[in-house]
């Protein structure tokens, strides 16, 4: 049977019934079809919840889809439901700790992405089922996802702009994979689609995405021209958040270009737009960028003064891991002057709440910079309390940034395979796409045989009733 690989992931759910195997099911209505999709759509909608009543649902459409596959309902849109429903609980297993649950429907999702028949409704469910993945934090599925899309392409009639968001998320996840060669590679495929179909907005995404991956990169002066363009196109269309985004990814290829007052200038242009239209959140960070500034030109009261300004902002807002980088920050920047009662006060404040939230970094970096301040202070003891707090969560941190990097080289060799498995399966789309032209072709000439054939007859018949007359 078409679908026969899935009876094995029944596990403890019971999907099928084992004596439904060799049987057909009856064809759905039109009515149960349509109460599928809205299903799936509901659960995709209340999933994030992660109650056990949308799993549940989840668990019963899957069961219902895979009791109509390979039956005479069997259609583009049940296939591309199928892929939905089991990336749905694929998410939904991960939320709820079932691991090796997930783990399943993941390869399920794979199956039959490779057994559909091309469609625009299974390019849409590979696009639901990639956000779903990279909601879940597996950039790698959500890649994969996003590559069997990108193949289905050769095969299913795709608009540019369709296209240029594709080529798009799939150049955002690479970046977040660490792959900068291949994200460019297709950000600059989005821009070049959006430049044709005219969508200034998303032009903008594009151009800050490749200006972004090219700071990441050093290569600063490259990316200077794009993001100065982006921001002209963010204020030519009145688009404020864009042009926030811009404002600041400008400041910071200025600093990296040893242009400071220029990228000041920049920084606080953006400061002032967040301000003009009550964007605290983007003036939070704006803030901090500022002081960052400041900070590299050791300008330490500027600085000081516009990372209170960002710690106060977040404070507000509630974020706890800001509040702790502010704190740190401020603290740090309070050594530089020489204030160091100051500069403790905060760095423990700084400390205490990175401990509350488990955030490592301040967490790390505090204890270091306390240990350096005892130590110049003479405080020999309190210095070597602060050191081996610091040597204990430097040998945590350590092992997971090796833990890190090692998936991450993981994910890289993963996602080469997905990649070359979709060009597979894109020139498999090619060929079926040609072959089915080559038949429609043949038929279209069988037809016009066909009609040649007749009006032959009936001209020969027409002739014969002649003679008889």
């Amino acid at each position: 049977m078409y679908y026969q690989g899935i009876y094995e992931a029944r596990g403890a759910y019971g999907l099928v019934n084992e004596s439904k195997h060799n049987t057909v099911d009856p064809a759905p209505s039109e009515q149960e079809l349509a109460e599928l999709r809205r299903l799936s759509q509901s659960i995709h909608e209340t999933l994030l919840s992660s109650t056990a009543e949308s799993l549940g649902a989840a668990r019963k459409a899957a069961r219902r889809i895979v009791q109509l596959r390979g039956t005479v309902a069997d259609s583009p849109e049940l296939q591309a439901l199928a892929v939905e429903m089991f990336a749905l609980l694929a998410f939904a297993e991960e939320r709820h700790g079932n691991e090796p649950d997930a783990q399943q429907h993941r390869l399920e999702v794979r199956r039959l992405v490779a057994e559909s028949t091309p469609s625009s409704y299974l390019l849409e469910s590979l696009s639901k089922a990639a956000m779903l993945f990279n909601q879940a934090g597996d950039s790698v599925r959500a890649l994969e996802c996003w590559h069997w899309a990108e193949a289905l392409t050769a095969s299913v009639e795709v608009s540019p702009s369709r296209l240029g968001r594709l080529h798009a998320n799939i150049g955002l996840a690479y970046r977040k994979l660490g792959d900068y060669s291949q994200s460019l590679k297709h950000s600059y495929r989005s821009l070049d689609l959006f430049k044709k179909t005219g969508e200034l907005h998303y032009q903008i995404s594009a151009l800050q995405q490749i200006g972004g991956v090219l700071v990441n990169t050093n290569r600063a002066r490259e990316a200077l021209p794009l993001v100065e363009r982006s921001l002209s196109l963010a204020s030519s269309i009145n688009e404020i958040d864009q042009q926030t985004m811009a404002l600041n990814l400008l400041a910071s290829v200025l600093i990296e270009l040893d242009k400071p007052e220029q990228a000041l200038e920049h920084a606080r242009q953006c400061c002032k737009l967040c301000m003009d239209h009550g964007l605290n959140s983007q003036l939070a960070g704006a803030y901090n960028n500022l002081g960052g500034l400041y900070k590299k030109l050791k300008r330490w009261r500027n600085a000081q003064e516009y990372y209170e300004r960002s710690l106060s902002l977040y404070k507000e807002l509630g974020d706890s891991y800001n509040v702790a980088i502010l704190l740190l920050n401020i603290g740090l920047t309070a050594r530089d002057l020489g204030e160091q009662d100051k500069a403790q006060q905060y760095i423990k404040q700084s400390m205490q709440k990175a401990d509350a939230i488990g955030a490592r970094l301040p967490m790390f970096r505090a204890r270091f910079q306390l240990f350096e301040i005892c130590k110049k202070q003479g405080a020999i003891a309190e210095a070597l309390h602060w050191y081996e707090q610091y040597h204990n969560i430097r040998d945590q941190v350590f092992n997971e940034e090796q833990s890190t990097r090692v998936a991450e080289m993981e994910a890289r060799y993963k996602v080469e395979q997905v990649r070359q498995e979709a060009e597979i399966y894109r020139n498999l789309s090619t060929q079926l796409s040609n072959k089915n032209k080559e038949l429609e072709d043949a038929n279209a000439e069988i037809k016009r045989q066909r009609d040649t054939v007749q009006q032959q007859a009936h001209k020969i018949e027409g002739a014969n009733a002649a003679l008889r007359d």
